[in-house]
């Protein structure tokens, strides 16, 4: 059985890691469901990556990337 290739990161827009950062802010700021909160995170970002072009397959990796980037801004 042959070693599945890694993946590398995905190339980010950088559009997409500032609207991860709002996103992560409106999430800090409570007064909602952290689960809600987190679900329209994901909705708004997988919109505005494909907004930007990326394929369906990458969406969620996508998203991934850009609240690991957002968060060590």
């Amino acid at each position: 059985m042959a070693a599945s290739p890694k993946l590398s990161p995905p190339v980010l827009h950088p559009f997409l890691v500032e609207d991860a950062a709002d996103c992560l802010g409106f999430e800090r700021a409570g007064g909602y469901s952290a689960r809600a909160a987190r679900m329209a995170t994901r909705d708004m970002l997988a919109d505005r990556a494909r907004a930007l072009g990326y394929p369906d397959r990458e969406i969620e990796r996508v998203i991934d990337a850009a609240l690991a980037a957002a968060v060590l801004q």
